[in-house]
């Protein structure tokens, strides 16, 4: 045990601050910030009054202060920090009060508080010794994943493929007990936004097999009837011959890898809100290996470049729907790559629906919220129930795509404040509905005049022609098809948006005034 509280470490603009620290040994620790081998964060508060937890509420849970919301908060970040920093199954936490400690355990479920236990008590003694006992994937660790020793002649030819620093971190990466190996390089931190949900990451990996550098996506999948392995939906679009989209090397659920949280959640002495008894998803540890390397939307080299690349995912979903009978359901900035060559590829077909097995699938809670259709986001009436994404929604999803990254990384002419205004107006204010499901705050009218109707209002033709075309034409006919159902269900065929696209690229003057940007943002506080 290491006191870390004068050695913050950083993450995510923030720092991580745990006040103690449990390592295998002090030398394992490489110093006293070393969240990268911490096995158990400790976050210390000086007043009772600041537990957020509450023994005697039924649902147990209490926020009401602010400083019960800041301990919170900072449990939390320290879960994210811990999961992004290493390759975990799960986290232990040790939350400490002047009189008593709480115990919690984080999967990509949720989490499991334990209730008071008095300095006094015993349990707090055995808690420990039984940690320091058991074994390293029972503390949490993945054992499919092995940091390669500085000098290994595999890390050697492995550095030299992937291209990175001599000093690079490399590990042995595998699918499981069969199948081929891997070798990934990876930062301080594998970002993640969340310590609960799927928590993606990807890797640039090097096969020892096959001596080819590939792309590898590690995420924990929701268990359900109605959601296939990503590989499996793959296969499905290869067979009519759907393009823009990543082949496959390799993919396997891992091992017995799986969350527990449900399990905790149906003991009848648990508390917590009956209503959430049933919402706790089971995730189930996958990885896929992709032959083909992508990289981010958002390293366009220029502006023609990402509109490119969005109009190839505009297109892979096209031919998904009508050709393999799939609907993709969470097109996002982090779900559209651009390939070596340019072009676009739609990726992350694990929360697709497969339209074969007739089932009513994919609510409004799967898929990304910011880019979400409207209609999946804004505030039920009294008896209404959640909205079944469908194509049409796709679709709306891929403008705010379009409009997004043409207001961080394109020019135009707003200020920096009207900018975070309009970011955080459209696409980060919510507030959270009886069920703690977030909802837009924006109104349909502003969301149809602003998102839809007025583009020119925020885009100078002379400065920026073609992307402002674009955002011109998909915007009329985006209004046009929100008029009447009948109207949206005649625009299911997206012929027409790929229309827009292909007209507008296939003029001349792209490369005037078309180089990317960054524009500058700020966070935008609620009040």
């Amino acid at each position: 045990m290491l006191d870390t509280s004068r050695h913050p470490a950083p993450y995510e603009k923030k720092e991580v601050r745990p006040e103690v620290c449990l390592y295998k040994s002090p030398k394992a620790a490489g110093g006293v910030s070393d969240v990268r081998k911490a096995e158990v964060m400790h976050v210390f508060e000086d007043d009772n009054d600041h537990d957020p937890f509450d023994d005697d509420s039924p649902d147990f849970k209490d926020v009401s202060s602010d400083e019960q919301g800041r301990t919170l908060g900072r449990m939390t970040l320290y879960a994210t920090a811990h999961q992004a920093s290493q390759f975990r199954l799960h986290v232990f936490q040790v939350l400490v009060f002047q009189t008593y400690a709480r115990f919690l355990r984080w999967d990509r479920a949720g989490v499991v508080v334990s209730e008071k236990v008095t300095f006094s008590n015993s349990a707090i003694a055995e808690l420990y010794w039984r940690y320091t006992l058991t074994d390293d994937t029972s503390r949490g660790h993945d054992t499919t994943v092995e940091e390669l020793s500085q000098g290994d002649p595999i890390g050697e030819e492995a550095r030299r493929a992937l291209q990175v620093e001599d000093d690079a971190i490399l590990y042995k990466i595998s699918l499981g007990t069969k199948g081929k190996t891997y070798i990934i390089a990876r930062g301080l931190y594998m970002v993640i936004g969340s310590p609960i949900g799927r928590s993606t990451r990807g890797f640039s990996v090097f096969c020892l097999e096959t001596k080819k550098v590939g792309y590898l996506k590690d995420t924990w999948r929701i268990l359900s009837k109605s959601l296939k392995p990503e590989h499996e939906i793959y296969q499905k679009l290869y067979h009519p011959g759907v393009n823009r989209i990543p082949q496959i090397d390799a993919a396997s659920d891992m091992l017995d890898h799986s969350t527990k949280t449900h399990e905790v959640s149906n003991r009848p002495w648990v508390k917590m809100d009956s209503r959430k008894r049933q919402e706790f998803q089971i995730y189930i540890h996958y990885r896929i290996v992709f032959e083909t390397v992508g990289y981010s939307l958002l390293s366009f080299r220029d502006v023609k470049e990402y509109v490119t690349a969005i109009r190839d995912a505009v297109e892979a979903h096209r031919d998904a729907y009508h050709l393999a009978k799939v609907l993709h359901g969470d097109i996002s900035v982090d779900n559209i790559l651009i390939d070596e060559n340019g072009r676009g590829l739609l990726i992350d077909w694990d929360l697709s629906k497969d339209l074969d097995l007739q089932l009513d699938t994919q609510p409004s809670n799967y898929g990304t919220w910011r880019f979400k259709a409207f209609r999946l986001i804004k505030e039920l009436r009294e008896g209404e129930e959640e909205t079944v994404s469908d194509y049409v929604d796709d679709l709306e999803s891929f403008f705010y795509v379009l409009y997004w990254v043409a207001l961080r990384y394109t020019k135009h002419g707003l200020t920096r404040q009207s900018l975070n205004e309009e970011l955080y107006l459209l696409y980060d204010d919510y507030f959270l509905d009886h069920k703690g499901v977030p909802r837009s705050t924006a109104s349909v009218g502003r969301v149809l005049l602003v998102r839809y109707f007025e583009p020119e209002r925020q885009f100078d033709i002379k400065k920026w022609p073609k992307p402002e075309l674009i955002l011109t034409y998909y915007s009329e006919g985006y209004l046009a098809a929100h008029k009447t159902g009948k109207a949206r269900l005649e625009s299911k065929d997206g012929e027409w948006m790929l229309k827009i696209f292909d007209a507008a690229l296939g003029l001349e003057g792209w490369e005037v005034h078309g180089e990317r940007v960054e524009n500058e943002c700020y966070q935008v506080k609620r009040g």
